[in-house]
């Protein structure tokens, strides 16, 4: 089976960046500036400033949520430090639901999908190309899939 990726990414705007790079960068030069008059307000402006940079680096990858259907393994990236590695052969059981799609697997617990951060437009288009993506794996896989959606 060919591999499925689906980007659930939310978009951080160039507007959004700049101006918290703008924000960093006049504490910065604002801390530089009171460090002479009020060592503790400058450094605490500065301090501010210095953190605010790595942060607005760091934006694109905390708004993340990536499914990747794989031949081998289901993986869901959200955020910074969450990366889940599912393999097909540790699913018992996939249940569609109206707002989500949740693998169980072997050991008793669950990995949701969550459906319910997305746009209306997403709900009405990536939301059916997810799971039958999910669905296709599945039959391929031989996990049973139980449809909870109608009622």
């Amino acid at each position: 089976m060919e591999e499925r990726t689906f980007d659930l990414t939310v978009p951080v705007t160039r507007a959004f960046r700049g101006i918290w790079t703008g924000l960093g960068v006049i504490w910065i030069v604002i801390g530089f500036l009171n460090l002479e008059d009020n060592a503790i307000l400058g450094a605490i402006q500065l301090s501010l400033g210095l953190l605010v940079l790595p942060f607005v680096g760091l934006a694109r990858r905390l708004n993340r949520y990536i499914i990747a259907f794989k031949d081998g393994n289901l993986e869901i990236d959200k955020g910074l430090f969450i990366r889940r590695r599912i393999p097909w052969t540790s699913i018992s059981q996939i249940r569609i639901e109206l707002m989500r799609l949740e693998f169980v697997v072997d050991t008793g617990k669950s990995r949701k999908i969550d459906f319910t951060a997305l746009s209306y437009n997403d709900n009405q288009t990536i939301k059916p190309r997810i799971i039958d993506a999910a669905t296709e794996f599945a039959k391929a896989k031989g996990i049973p899939v139980q449809d909870g959606r109608s009622g």
